[in-house]
């Protein structure tokens, strides 16, 4: 399984594999990057299926930032009570993490579109049961992720965007 300075790959109680810290972790930190580069939702469609997109990142508006199986990417769980979000095409901690937490974000914090839904699995106490459209969330969490939500979303309440980063 996959490792670097940050984090391992092991099971997960969320479901099936997920990514572990493996030192404790600063708030602001930028864990990874999805690897597999920015493509056209339509493109991705075409190429890999619509199920392939449920393990990519919405970064924009018809623009995914594409996974690498057995990447960090492809391993990173929801949660409702997630210790991450995202900056761009990058995963970062929204807080302090402890050695071997498991890092998670809620995938509402990068969706835009009302018709796509997901039964939640994460188990924390504040489950939600389903995961939807960040604009569906209570006004209290989207105040909580909209400084670790996509660019299409910040764009939307006025805020900076964040920079996309390239693997290369």
């Amino acid at each position: 399984m996959l490792k670097d300075d940050n984090l391992l790959i092991k099971k997960s109680k969320i479901d099936s594999y997920g990514d572990f810290t493996i030192r404790n972790i600063r708030k602001g930190t930028i864990l990874f990057i999805f690897p597999g580069g920015l493509e056209n939702i339509n493109i991705i469609r075409k190429n890999y299926g619509e199920h392939f997109l449920d393990r990519c990142l919405e970064v924009d508006y018809g623009v995914e930032a594409m996974t690498i199986k057995g990447s960090f990417s492809w391993y990173v769980n929801h949660s409702c009570n997630p210790n991450c979000g995202i900056s761009g095409n990058s995963i970062i901690s929204m807080k302090d993490i402890r050695k071997d937490e498991e890092i998670t974000f809620d995938y509402s914090m990068s969706l835009a579109s009302n018709s796509w839904k997901m039964k939640c699995t994460c188990n924390s106490i504040n489950c939600r049961k389903i995961i939807g459209c960040f604009f569906g969330l209570p006004e209290k969490l989207k105040k909580k992720y909209l400084p670790y939500s996509s660019n299409h979303i910040r764009r939307k309440f006025k805020i900076p965007e964040s920079p996309l980063y390239s693997m290369k």
